[in-house]
């Protein structure tokens, strides 16, 4: 059921909803009589009048009783002194009284003309020649104030001429602030406070010097440099709060803390305002809409809702009512009051489509409720609601019609969400992606980030799936969002990419990935498969010194036994080629007699561990474990080089025990493995010949010696088959005659 809002028949009007709604809000505060303490002009010395600038204009209290007598009587003075020259005096007096009236009503190009032509009069001297370019630099000032940078020369030059003729004179201070004033409206910084600090220290009564803070304040708040606006506001309020100018200061004040975010401070202050001057809302009805806000953004929802409504009552109108009518119903909300929200949104939606508050309202009624700040989780759940019409639509048509909007980075972020609320992993990314293209210093970058990353794991998952780790690689490679959000990325997901970039040939990169992955901290098992694909990547890179790094880290880990197993024989392998012998002999025993180890891996660690027992002249252990290393790779059928090498060492370890049967036996079976185009057939040949020999065959030895000879003449062991053969040839030619 709609809400029963009460009606205010003097505020009803034709605008639907909003006829009822708007009539809530308290009328604003009937004027009050001003106390007679807020509106006394303090009592001074001299009479102030204040220029368009508000710029304090000290005039004598006797010229300000009589200044137009005191020109006239200058004028008779003077013509009594010139005797026959009364007439041109009468002139003078006449064109000076003129040029008086032309400056107070406002007449400036007049007066100055006049004051100009003053200036020039050689009878025109002493007191009333100041005067003259006093009222020469005013005309200046009030005629050109408005377009200072067009026009500085023609108004510093009469306000330094008025200055430099009597740097006594009463007008000083003002004159000191205007050429201040003049200099900071073009930026001139250093010049600005060159003339304010000789105004603060040589006349530091005077009311001028009130004014300078304030002026430096406006210039801040001008230039967005809201916190030094704030302190030169604060000193106005402070130190002067009688000053002409504390209403402006205190507004400037308000502004410089809300731009701050210091909404406490920000609603003192016009808080303060509403008492000291409570009409001033009649003339600024802004100062409603400030203070609404400042309230709506402290939670004081009652107060916040008067005075925005009140404000749009006064102007309806206005430019930006859009946002305030959006505003209020997000009040409403807050409220919980939501027929009435409701009606507020839907009124601001019909009336204002394509205004930033319509857009607003828009977005709130298809997502029925404010999700400023959104996460994935919270709009999965305002997507799962059975809409009538789907966001989706409103986020689109912001961001494609409105990308200048205030809106539009949010409308951007949540059509990321939305499609990967759809499953659309791809099309999601590439939303997140566009939004960090578009708008790359909204806050809610990061938010997108945490969109893309989450798009990509579960795209990813689904690639790893299928073995397409290339596709992720390239995916990887084509959203920078994703890398610059990398310490986001889930540990599964980290190590998917970098098993794609290893299968993409880039090492380094799947390496550094891995990082976060491989920390004394274990991360199950993410952290297993990080340490398994570091070890894949040293090892195809003979990367010894990398495997032995990663077991500084994954000592301490509790490994299941396979994977304890593997690295282990990893890390026996790096250090055996790092020449650390003394540190990988005890993990090859430890493998060698681990039955869990495949037949090839035990081999291996036979075979480093017979390496060990031959550099050691342990000739029993070298010959047993070289046994053990032969018929594991006989049954693998792996590794020739090993085999040929275990080999050598059986039928050396033979040959020095004297077993030459056992020798002989052991070389032929290494000949079985070599050819003649084989580099060390002759080596192999000449080995089996010698054994011969050592076992008295020695028509056999001739004759393998002369194969060799035949075979491969120019290798070192032809030759050395050739020398012997002819060697025997001498001796038995010596033999015979001999004989």
């Amino acid at each position: 059921q709609a809400e029963t809002v009460p009606e205010n028949p003097a505020a009803a009007s034709q605008d639907g909803p909003l006829s009822t709604i708007r009539a809530e809000a308290k009328p604003a505060p009937q004027a009050q009589t001003p106390s007679a303490e807020a509106d006394s002009t303090q009592t001074v010395s001299t009479v102030v009048a204040e220029t368009a600038d508000g710029v304090a204009n000290s005039v004598s209290p006797d010229e300000a009783s009589s200044e137009e007598s005191a020109a006239d009587e200058d004028g008779v003075q003077t013509a009594q002194a010139e005797g026959e020259e009364g007439e041109e005096v009468d002139s003078v007096a006449a064109l000076y009284k003129a040029a008086q009236r032309f400056l107070v009503n406002g007449d400036h190009q007049e007066a100055y003309d006049a004051f100009e032509l003053l200036s020039k009069e050689p009878k025109v001297e002493g007191e009333m020649r100041g005067e003259v370019l006093n009222g020469m630099a005013q005309a200046a000032y009030n005629l050109y104030r408005d377009d200072l940078a067009a026009n500085f020369d023609r108004v510093v030059g009469p306000l330094e001429q008025a200055f430099n003729f009597d740097p006594e004179s009463y007008r000083v201070p003002q004159l000191l602030l205007q050429l201040g004033l003049a200099n900071l409206h073009v930026n001139n910084l250093p010049e600005a406070r060159a003339y304010f600090s000789i105004l603060r220290s040589q006349h530091p009564r005077d009311l001028n010097v009130g004014y300078i803070d304030y002026y430096w304040g406006k210039h801040h708040l001008e230039q967005g440099n809201h916190k030094q606006a704030a302190d030169a506001f604060q000193r106005t309020v402070q130190d002067y709060p009688d000053s002409p100018v504390i209403l402006e200061a205190a507004l400037g004040l308000a502004h410089a803390l809300e731009k701050l975010e210091y909404d406490e401070q920000a609603f003192e202050i016009v808080d303060f305002i509403t008492k000291r001057w409570p009409r001033h809302y009649i003339e600024n009805p802004d100062f409603l809409r400030l203070t609404g806000e400042l309230a709506n953004r402290l939670g004081r929802l009652d107060q916040a809702r008067d005075k925005l409504w009140n404000y749009y009552n006064m102007l309806p109108e206005a430019a930006g009512n859009d946002v305030i009518l959006a505003r209020l119903g997000d009040i409403y909300l807050h409220q919980n009051r939501r027929e009435a929200a409701r009606g507020v949104y839907a009124h601001v939606a019909e009336h204002y489509p394509d205004e930033e508050g319509g857009l607003v309202a828009r977005m709130r009624l298809a997502e029925e409720g404010i999700h400023d700040t959104p996460t994935v989780a919270e709009m999965f759940e305002v997507f799962d609601r059975p809409f009538t019409q789907r966001p989706e639509q409103i986020y689109a048509e912001i961001v494609a019609r409105h990308p200048d909007s205030e809106l539009a980075p949010l409308a951007q972020l949540k059509l990321a969400m939305w499609r990967l609320y759809q499953r659309r992993y791809w099309d999601s990314l590439q939303e997140a992606a566009a939004m960090r293209r578009l708008f790359p210093d909204s806050p809610l970058l990061r938010r997108a980030g945490e969109v893309a990353v989450t798009a990509f794991s579960e795209g990813t998952r689904v690639m790893a799936e299928a073995d397409n780790y290339e596709r992720i690689a390239a995916i990887w490679d084509r959203y920078p969002l994703l890398s610059e959000t990398r310490e986001t990325l889930p540990h599964g997901t980290r190590l998917l990419v970098a098993n794609g970039l290893w299968r993409a040939e880039r090492p380094d990169e799947a390496l550094e990935l891995l990082t976060p992955l491989l920390s004394a901290e274990m991360y199950g098992e993410a952290s297993l498969g990080a340490m398994n694909l570091a070890v894949s990547i040293h090892l195809d890179n003979q990367s010894w010194t990398g495997i032995e790094a990663v077991s500084g880290v994954v000592h301490g880990w509790k490994l299941p036994s396979e994977q304890r197993r593997q690295f282990d024989y990893s890390l026996a392998l790096a250090l055996e080629n790092l020449g650390k012998t003394d540190r990988s002999r005890p993990l090859w025993e430890k493998l060698s007699a681990d039955m869990g180890l495949n037949p090839e891996q035990r081999a291996y660690a036979f075979f480093y561990m017979a390496r060990s027992a031959q550099q050691n002249q342990d000739l029993r252990n070298e010959y047993i474990y070289a046994q053990e290393v032969l018929a594991l790779f006989l049954t693998t059928g792996e590794d020739t080089a090993k085999m040929k090498d275990c080999l050598l060492m059986l039928t050396d370890v033979a040959r020095r025990a004297m077993r030459l049967d056992q020798a002989l036996h052991w070389a032929m079976e290494y000949d079985k493995l070599v050819g003649p185009e084989d580099a060390d057939w002759a080596a192999s040949r000449y080995r089996l010949a010698e054994i011969h020999h050592s076992l008295g065959n020695d028509a056999k030895w001739r004759e393998m010696l002369g194969e060799i000879t035949v075979q491969s003449p120019d290798t070192l062991f032809g030759r050395m088959a050739a020398s012997t053969l002819e060697s025997l040839r001498l001796e038995n030619q010596v033999g015979r005659y001999s004989n």
